[in-house]
């Protein structure tokens, strides 16, 4: 039985990171949200004022090992929460207050208090945050109302507290936000009702005004978006390219589920799904990322509760959490080894040793363009001929002496008797004997002649026959020991 204290880690198994043993670690507390600083490999909490320990604080939490740090008082109810991506600054949103706090992490302290604005419908408080990259002095606000339905307030965007003039419209907008990687804009997803619009958003100096919005997208109530690079991907698995506005893909396709939350690790090339089937247990299902298809199925003991969110924290880790008050660190126990720090691990890397910049593949033969000597060749047909005709050229020289040598050394005699061993009959005449047209000398001649013509043959055939030659008669021996054969 696994015992659980509060605000403390226990670990099934526990194993070394990277050691290829899965470990699940489940922490105690009542988390809102959840944001990974990959800059610290620190994961920070918001914890709710309702939690027996560090409510009413961020905390930071080590995710290889469970550990809970010291926790950071914010404020009434802190929810949302956004780290910038150089790591400094700290981002949290309130439902107790209308309110968004700022903390410096390298101090651990609140450097910067603002106020969200009271509309016609009442105070407006954060629902989700996003820091635009590369400026963590930028932040977007989407903001909402705790007793109107629909609930969206429109999207804020604040410099230094500051907001600018421009905010989207209220009632439908964007629930769920994310910056793209210019941070140019925002991609935001209604998820509170059949509208269902997934909308870019342009941020400027003057603020935030919608660009486009799609309804046919992603259908998931209550949803989170993730954006990595150039996916979109919705906590039921709909997966998006932002820029053009159309589906990719589905993780978790044909595995129906009443509540899910999803996380992408691009240097695992993954996406870790965490969902709960119709009538079954939850379960965790990691994906491949780009070919959409299951390689492993993992179930948490425990688990209960609705998914709240997800988050990656590292090669082949993540953490999720659920409103009963459950965070759980999941770590694949994966070699994060990254030869060429491209981002991505040297077992899914199409390229190990090179950075090959988007893994890019043309001719899609598993091999990365940076290490394909044949890109546009798909069986690398071309690199086969190529070594082969290296090869032949190495040996021809060797073949062009050989038979040079060959032709020097004239037709092969094995018996030096100066008839070819092709035309030669007697193949054993000893060297420098004389021999007939067929390479045979008088004595081999003659012990082949029958015995009735023995003494009238005639050995190189240069005598008439009338005149009876009689080359054998003087080698009677050898003509009768031989004739007849």
């Amino acid at each position: 039985m696994r015992a659980c204290l509060l605000a403390l880690a226990c670990s099934i198994p526990l194993a070394p990171a990277g050691s290829g043993a899965l470990i699940v670690r489940e922490i105690v507390l009542n988390v809102n949200d959840v944001a990974y600083d990959a800059s610290r490999g620190t994961l920070w909490a918001s914890i709710s004022g309702a939690s027996p320990s560090h409510g009413n604080e961020v905390v930071p939490i080590d995710p290889l090992t469970g550990v809970v740090g010291a926790g950071i008082a914010v404020g009434i109810e802190p929810n949302a929460l956004a780290i910038s991506d150089d790591g400094a600054v700290l981002y949290v949103g309130h439902r107790g207050a209308s309110e968004v706090r700022r903390i410096d992490l390298a101090l651990g302290t609140t450097n910067l208090t603002f106020a969200l604005p009271a509309l016609a419908n009442g105070p407006t408080y954060v629902e989700d945050i996003a820091v635009q990259p590369g400026n963590p002095s930028v932040v977007a606000i989407s903001r909402q109302f705790l007793t109107v339905n629909p609930r969206h307030a429109g999207i804020e965007i604040y410099e230094d507290g500051v907001a600018r003039p421009l905010t989207t419209q209220t009632h439908t907008g964007g629930n769920r936000i994310e910056f793209d990687a210019s941070g140019a804009y925002l991609y935001g997803y209604c998820n509170e009702s059949s509208e269902s619009g997934l909308r870019r958003i342009r941020v400027d100096a003057n603020g935030a005004s919608e660009v486009v919005v799609d309804g046919t997208l992603i259908h998931h109530f209550f949803t989170d978006i993730t954006l990595e690079g150039n996916q979109l991907v919705s906590g039921g698995g709909t997966s998006v390219d932002p820029a053009a506005l159309q589906r990719t893909g589905q993780y978790g396709a044909g595995r129906p589920s009443t509540n899910a939350v999803l996380a992408i690790d691009a240097a695992n090339a993954a996406v870790y799904q965490i969902n709960l089937p119709a009538g079954l247990p939850h379960e965790v299902v990691v994906y491949d990322r780009d070919r959409f298809v299951a390689r492993q199925t993992i179930a948490v003991p425990g688990l209960q509760g609705v998914l709240l969110g997800a988050r990656n924290t590292g090669p082949g880790r993540f953490a999720f959490w659920t409103m009963a008050g459950e965070l759980f660190l999941i770590d694949l126990g994966i070699d994060a080894t990254d030869s060429d720090h491209d981002g991505r691990v040297d077992s899914v890397d199409n390229c190990p040793l090179v950075a090959n910049e988007g893994q890019r593949d043309d001719d899609v033969d598993a091999i990365g363009n940076a290490c394909d000597a044949y890109p546009l060749d798909p069986n690398n047909a071309l690199a086969t001929c190529s070594a082969d005709r290296a090869a032949a050229s190495a040996a021809l020289p060797a073949v062009i002496a050989e038979v040079a040598q060959c032709e020097a050394a004239g037709p092969p005699d094995i018996d030096g008797d100066g008839e070819p061993d092709a035309s030669d009959r007697c193949v054993n005449t000893s060297p420098l004997t004389s021999i007939d047209a067929s390479g045979c000398s008088r004595a081999q001649f003659c012990t082949t002649q029958p015995r009735s013509s023995c003494k009238r043959a005639d050995w190189r055939n240069d005598e008439p026959t009338a005149k009876k030659p009689g080359d054998c008669v003087s080698i009677q021996a050898q003509c009768a020991a031989g004739a007849g054969l």
